[in-house]
């Protein structure tokens, strides 16, 4: 009796952390969509690129998130929301925080 209670109890919550993680991503990915228009002046100088080519290069974000939208969908059908969710937020934390790596670690 005492087992049946407790999963109860752990069920509760975890609805709750899914929201909280579904919740970060999307605010994750608005901050992805703003933030190249913001440092515009920043970018254009630290890649020495004008502002076309940075236009298409923060374009390029639209391109991939349109492109992926039908895949995303069949994935998320069969391995369910809560595994996707999280794989993609760990895959999107990656993907943004590893040009952070120093130069001289590339070479």
């Amino acid at each position: 009796m005492v087992k049946h209670t407790q999963s109860r109890s752990s069920a509760r919550w975890l609805p709750w952390v899914v929201w909280l993680i579904a919740a970060t991503f999307f605010l994750f990915n608005y901050m992805n969509q703003v933030v190249p228009s913001a440092m515009a002046d920043d970018l254009s100088e630290a890649f020495g690129i004008h502002a076309t080519l940075l236009g298409m290069l923060a374009a390029v974000y639209f391109y991939t998130y349109a492109a992926l939208q039908i895949p995303v969908g069949v994935v998320v059908d069969h391995f369910g929301p809560h595994r996707t969710l999280g794989f993609a937020a760990i895959l999107a934390a990656v993907g943004c925080f590893s040009p952070m790596r120093p130069a001289s670690d590339l070479q």
